[in-house]
């Protein structure tokens, strides 16, 4: 995952990997980890295969490592933060606002 979602709005992102398991009562756990080492669990987490999982989170401002805890109590943690959570960029001229896009909008 590599992403850029907007603050305080469910979002779902795909993670790519290798390994994920799932049971028919368990998915993967998936956390965001603050610059401040603090976790925020997915709110829903979609197990598609052994190597692409989705999880929506609901996140402030800030980037994020993931955290992914298989059923079997293994674990993985990107090293870096590789997702990031900004409001989109909104448009100013002498004449008055231009609008704003929301992160995802076509």
């Amino acid at each position: 995952v590599s992403a850029v979602i907007p603050p305080s709005v469910a979002t779902s992102v795909t993670i790519t990997g290798t390994n994920f398991a799932a049971n028919s009562n368990q998915v993967p756990i998936v956390e965001a980890v603050s610059s401040t080492n603090a976790y925020t669990r997915a709110s829903v987490v979609s197990w598609t295969s052994s190597t692409s999982i989705s999880a929506t989170f609901n996140l402030a401002l800030g980037d994020y490592r993931v955290r992914v805890e298989n059923p079997d109590g293994n674990a993985g943690r990107s090293s870096s933060a590789i997702l990031a959570v900004s409001a989109g960029p909104v448009w100013q001229t002498s004449a008055g606002s231009l609008g704003s896009v929301s992160a995802g909008a076509e």
